[in-house]
């Protein structure tokens, strides 16, 4: 019984607050407006159901069984979250002084 009653709180706190992709979603809702942020919205929904549907396979298993390929997407997700951070760096003070 205390098994139930731990799963209904995780249920309940993670039901009633907001996640990061949630928050991104109205920053960027606020600053830019509704339309400019319909990408960015499909994406989180395809993405998310993309993820459910990799996990509801069980693609998790296939990466416990083959770790050489865990490690590949581990080093290619990085590479790509390192190339979205940079992609998104502001530009130094010494390249808009000389503007």
């Amino acid at each position: 019984m205390l098994a139930f009653f731990t799963l209904l709180a995780f249920v309940a706190f993670m039901v009633g607050t907001p996640g990061p992709a949630n928050l991104i979603v109205m920053l960027a809702g606020v600053r830019q407006g509704l339309r400019q942020s319909i990408g960015f919205i499909l994406g989180l929904i395809v993405g998310k159901i993309a993820l459910n549907l990799f996990i509801g396979f069980g693609f998790g298993l296939v990466l416990a069984e083959a770790p050489v390929w865990q490690m590949l997407l581990s080093y290619v997700s990085a590479g790509y979250m390192i190339w979205l951070a940079l992609k998104s760096w502001p530009a130094s003070d010494a390249d808009t002084n000389n503007s």
